[in-house]
């Protein structure tokens, strides 16, 4: 939100959690923009990648080293293919026909996690009660963590914040 120096798209993670299987997670090619710009699925868990738009797009995807994992064709509006990640980390995923197509997949191996908001705000739900540590990656801020006391039943509100590494 204007103002509020939120960021968007910031995958947090509780490490060493298990959570019970995210639901499916849909990656949509909609007006030429991935939707949702940021997804967050497990390694091993389909997803699927859809055409909403009546051209052609293809989605490739792309460890964050570059490395190409898959490139889907959808020349069809309402297209549909399923793909799976077999390992942990971000992914980029980017359209050859329309270079400005830019989002991201974030594979985690089932802990507790969420996707930031557009005013940063973000939930995750539990979480158990003590001592935790919370992994934050964000496409060009890269990662940080942040040590955090749960407690109990009470909402516990953190402020995370991407300061300039020195």
């Amino acid at each position: 939100a204007p103002g509020s120096h939120g960021i968007s798209g910031v995958v947090v993670y509780v490490e060493g959690s298990k959570s019970a299987p995210k639901p499916k997670t849909v990656i949509d090619n909609a007006q030429c923009r991935y939707a949702p710009h940021v997804a967050v699925v497990d390694v091993g868990a389909p997803f699927t990648i859809r055409n909403s738009d009546r051209f052609l797009h293809n989605t490739h995807g792309k460890t964050h080293a570059g490395q190409s994992i898959f490139n889907i064709a959808l020349p069809m509006k309402d297209m549909k293919v399923e793909k799976k990640l077999t390992k942990p980390g971000p992914y980029a995923l980017s359209c050859d026909v329309h270079g400005w197509m830019k989002g991201w997949v974030y594979a985690l191996e089932g802990q507790i996690a969420s996707v930031s908001a557009v005013d940063g705000t973000f939930k995750l739900s539990e979480v158990e009660t003590g001592p935790q540590i919370l992994r934050f990656w964000h496409e060009t801020l890269g990662e940080r963590t942040l040590s955090v006391s749960v407690l109990g039943d009470k909402p516990t509100t953190i402020e995370m914040r991407f300061e300039e590494k020195n």
